[in-house]
């Protein structure tokens, strides 16, 4: 299964954090994100929707909890297919080796979810049993509405999560780290992406020298005004900010279909646990 593991994110160019290593050709378009580079340490107390994604007992990318039963994650790390029943969700601590654990009883990909190019890169994991009642567990609500770019009036969202703090090292975090990014628009993100990467309807970006994620957040969460905005998708190879993050955009029609039909047929929608109701 390493093997396999390995296979897909070189070929598709999509980093992982159960890869090994990289090829030099990822350097030509970027690859799917996993760190908190220059964040901050916070506590799950005040993120209680962020839980940790584990393949046969390793964490390999971020989620967010969005119902009593679902969390959503990155369609590129799960795209190895594993076995549910060797999938975990993890959450409700701060410290990496701590919290509670969640069986897998199914995840679903979004069906157009295209890996040449991380479009439509959604996914949802669906647990045995439940979120409620849990410390330090709740749903965050979606993002529903277009959020409009204004360079003289920049909308600030944060990443989180447990993924590397330095690009050189490679080591996810022992605790729950945050840093804040302002978006850019469609165009400046595709300005400076060039070839490398087509910015679709269904991404958004966000751009912070020596502030970025990378590697090990993949899946996780871009939080703007409160709400669930983007799920952490591609970034640049090294995980400098020198070019934008880019993230799956929540509120776009295709994946908040998505959302809506897999949580309508596994569990109720929109629970009213959800951070801020």
């Amino acid at each position: 299964m390493k093997q396999a593991i390995g296979t897909v994110c070189l070929v598709y160019l999509f980093g992982c954090a159960l890869a090994q290593s990289q090829s030099e050709s990822d350097s030509k378009r970027g690859f799917a994100s996993g760190r908190v580079v220059n964040g901050t340490t916070v506590s799950i107390e005040d993120y209680p929707f962020l839980v940790r994604l584990r393949y046969a007992g390793r964490f390999f990318c971020g989620a967010s909890v969005i119902t009593s039963k679902h969390a959503l994650t990155a369609a590129h790390c799960l795209f190895f297919e594993p076995d549910a029943a060797d999938l975990e969700l993890f959450g409700g601590s701060s410290d990496a080796s701590n919290g509670t654990t969640f069986s897998v009883s199914s995840y679903s990909i979004h069906p157009q979810f295209k890996y040449e190019n991380a479009n439509n890169d959604a996914a949802i994991v669906t647990i045995v049993g439940t979120f409620a009642d849990h410390r330090n567990i709740a749903a965050i609500p979606l993002q529903t509405t277009e959020l409009r770019y204004s360079s003289n009036n920049p909308t600030w969202c944060f990443v989180a999560g447990w993924g590397y703090t330095n690009g050189k090292v490679v080591s996810p975090s022992q605790t729950l780290q945050l840093g804040w990014t302002p978006l850019v628009s469609q165009y400046s993100c595709q300005q400076m992406w060039g070839r490398r990467v087509t910015i679709t309807p269904q991404m958004i970006c966000a751009k912070l020298q020596n502030m970025t994620s990378c590697r090990g957040d993949s899946g996780g969460p871009l939080v703007c005004n409160g709400q669930l905005t983007g799920i952490v998708s591609l970034g640049d190879l090294y995980c400098t900010g020198r070019l934008p993050s880019i993230f799956t955009r929540v509120d776009s029609n295709s994946v908040r279909e998505f959302i809506s039909i897999v949580t309508a047929s596994t569990g109720n929608i929109f629970k009213e646990n959800h951070i801020g109701s």
